[in-house]
């Protein structure tokens, strides 16, 4: 009942946010007799039956030649024209709308299909200048349109012998698309073409660009792929330098894959090989991280007393001993641990790890109960590394702390500061609650804190087009949206705020049509560029509409169907918030795919689990698999930690069996005392995220 009362909701939501003034509504559901064939004409070319749409469009060309939508029905023929092989028919149209309507926002997309015409013309060497002019334009680097165009100008070059350029070509575009599902198709063709032809792929790879990718393939998460390149180093005549480097490289792939062992092995090999090597600190602290994923606390003890015994002074040894501390923090032995974090900022008192250091040196006397000498740490903390990423938690304990000692204006202060950069936020919420509580005992501490600073929000469901320009774009907008071409007409409508004067009102006007053309991952990303502060602090003039904007129900019916009370809906939007920013195609460093970040064996053995096909990477992108399957992986994880939903959020991140060991039933009630426990910057930073997400959408969706 539950669900479906929710789902009544976010429709209900979305009906609300589709409406805007009766006028407008008036102009959209005016139709003209030349509106009507466009739409009609569009139909069919979005089916792709070419051939029925063309007469449609020659039509409106011939008779309408002054239609608000003349460029979209110029692009849309030529195109046409392209599919059925009339090249040069289409080449002309393209030609007089990037000549005659240059400023549509429509002309690059014009230049490149001119290139496509060459190319399916087979008229490569022509398709490649063309090609080649698109890739030196700066503008339409990020056009959507440039890699499948980058991958026809490799087949060009193919196409006419310059097999080097083509392989140059797909691995340079490879390493530029690395993040992307574009990656694929590039590292596909560079494969083939270097199986084909051996000789060119031998003088392509020399030693240094194999060295050179193999590092970027490992930073970015594709050890895998590196593999195939370090088998053809084993091939090389190599310096003894160089055979280091390939060495400590073979190391890093397997320490990237996470095959601990061998890794490990890898490392070891490379200590008692070349024992003089400055890099074999390095090593050293590689091989006692791997002792700690392995939870091998002897072989990490050995190490660490190998480091500050023949490597004291060294950025390793200081390592090793803020590994130590964190871990016997973990373990609750929090003196030891406070010990190790001392020794820490006396031998290394410039070392970049100094403030993490200090912020532990707070926590560790926290929770030692030794509450002065917590709030001495964390007040320290506060006024030194206000950049830090601890800045907002050590305002909060510092708080606390200060609470404990009965500093009660102290702690208000605190919490207070906290509420200044962000009332909303995670801890901004929990300073709230902490206030609210503190002046209820203390009435006299109202008056001790100062207000929390508003800045008016410029908000209007109307928005004005000064500009020619803009004026022109909005029309055509209007237009496509009377036509229900939603998605065309959000585009139209950005070309024409940023073709106007870019106000506030015309960017809320423009989160409205985000929203109205399912465009979640634009909206979001507009939300936080343009309304960040009020996202963070709200304020009194903040309508409830600009947090239904800026927390949008994205895909409400796919969410809706997999939603239930182990993976409540709130929780799987703050999930796809925080991981993809509802970009569906987005995918990880680690090789996680789309909206909700799922690593394809992760999502492998929940395909099997609910009985369906392992997706392919396609597949993984599309949303209905994506919230499916992390839907199911919440359910799991709900199952596994009784309900307990940080948890569940922090397993989402950093994997179940690493928070089984941190996770303990005592935290529920006290999470932050849990998210402090959690070693790792990215697993803390991203349960505060989503639990301050989950609780906007609760919000605002009750």
């Amino acid at each position: 009942m539950k669900k479906r009362l929710y789902g009544l909701l976010l429709l209900l939501t979305l009906f609300m946010l589709l409406e805007t003034s009766s006028r407008a509504e008036e102009a959209r559901n005016t139709l003209t007799d030349t509106d009507l064939l466009f739409q009609s004409a569009y139909a069919l070319f979005a089916a792709q039956n070419y051939t029925e749409a063309l007469p449609r469009f020659q039509q409106l060309l011939r008779d309408a030649p002054e239609y608000i939508l003349s460029d979209y029905v110029e692009l849309y023929a030529a195109e046409s024209f392209l599919q059925i092989g009339e090249f040069k028919k289409a080449r002309a149209l393209l030609q007089h709308l990037a000549t005659v309507v240059p400023a549509s926002r429509l002309s690059a997309d014009a230049k490149f299909l001119e290139a496509d015409t060459w190319f399916y013309e087979k008229q490569y060497t022509t398709a490649i200048q063309s090609y080649l002019a698109l890739q030196n334009e700066k503008r339409y680097r990020r056009h959507d349109r440039m890699p499948d165009a980058l991958l026809k100008l490799g087949r060009c070059y193919e196409q006419t012998g310059q097999i080097s350029a083509a392989l140059e070509l797909y691995h340079n575009e490879r390493l530029e698309y690395i993040m992307t599902v574009h990656y694929a198709q590039f590292a596909a063709n560079e494969r083939r073409l270097a199986e084909q032809y051996p000789a060119v792929a031998a003088q392509f790879y020399t030693t240094d660009r194999l060295f050179k990718i193999i590092d970027k393939l490992v930073e970015s998460g594709k050890a895998q792929d590196a593999l195939l390149f370090d088998e053809m180093l084993r091939f090389r005549q190599l310096s003894v330098a160089e055979i280091m480097r390939a060495a400590l490289q073979r190391a890093a792939i397997l320490y990237a894959m996470r095959d601990n062992r061998r890794a490990i092995a890898r490392y070891r090999y490379f200590v008692r090989d070349y024992p003089d090597s400055k890099a074999v600190p390095f090593a050293l602290d590689r091989i006692a991280r791997l002792y700690l994923r392995e939870n091998d606390m002897a072989g990490f003890q050995r190490i660490y007393n190998q480091l500050r015994k023949q490597y004291p002074k060294s950025q390793q040894a200081a390592s090793v001993i803020y590994l130590q501390g964190k871990e016997l923090e973990l373990q609750g032995r929090f003196k030891e641990a406070l010990q190790e974090f001392n020794v820490f900022l006396t031998a290394f008192p410039e070392n970049g790890l100094k403030s993490e250091v200090a912020w532990y040196v707070g926590w560790c006397h926290y929770r030692l109960r030794q509450y002065q000498a917590a709030f001495n740490a964390f007040e320290r903390f506060a006024r030194v590394y206000k950049k830090s990423y601890l800045y907002p938690e050590a305002l909060y304990w510092a708080a606390r702390s200060a609470e404990q000692i009965n500093a009660y204006s102290k702690a208000a202060a605190f919490y207070q500061q906290l509420l200044q950069s962000g009332t909303r936020t995670y801890f901004g919420r929990l300073s709230q609650q902490a206030l609210a509580r503190l002046r209820a005992k203390h009435p006299n501490l109202a008056s001790s804190s100062a207000a929390v600073t508003e800045k008016p929000l410029q908000w209007s469901s109307n928005a004005v087009f000064t500009t020619a320009a803009g004026q022109r774009h909005y029309a055509k907008a209007e237009t496509l949206a009377r036509l229900s071409l939603h998605a065309l007409a959000a585009e139209e409508f950005a070309t024409a705020v940023a073709a106007d004067n870019k106000s506030a009102e015309q960017y809320a006007e423009l989160a409205r049509w985000r929203l109205r053309a399912g465009q979640y991952n634009r909206l979001a990303r507009l939300m936080r560029e343009r309304f960040l502060p009020w996202i963070l602090s709200g304020g009194n003039n903040v309508p409830a509409e600009f947090f239904r904007l800026a927390y949008p129900p994205a895909y409400p019916a796919v969410v809706n169907a997999h939603a239930d009370p182990a993976a409540p809906a709130p929780i799987v939007y703050g999930i796809m918030l925080a991981e993809s920013l509802f970009d569906p195609d987005v995918i990880s460093p680690a090789g996680a795919i789309g909206l909700m970040q799922l690593m394809p064996a992760t999502g492998s053995q929940l395909a099997a689990t609910l009985g369906r096909a392992t997706p392919s990477f396609e597949e993984y992108a599309q949303p209905d698999v994506n919230i499916q399957l992390g839907a199911a992986y919440l359910k799991e994880l709900s199952r596994r930690f009784a309900g307990a939903l940080p948890p569940v959020i922090a397993s989402y991140n950093a994997g179940e069996h690493r928070v089984q060991t941190w996770w303990q039933p005592d935290y529920a009630q006290d999470i932050p005392v849990f998210i402090a426990m959690i070693p790792y910057k990215e697993t803390r930073l991203y349960v505060q995220k989503v639990l301050w997400y989950m609780q906007e959408y609760q919000e605002i969706y009750r």
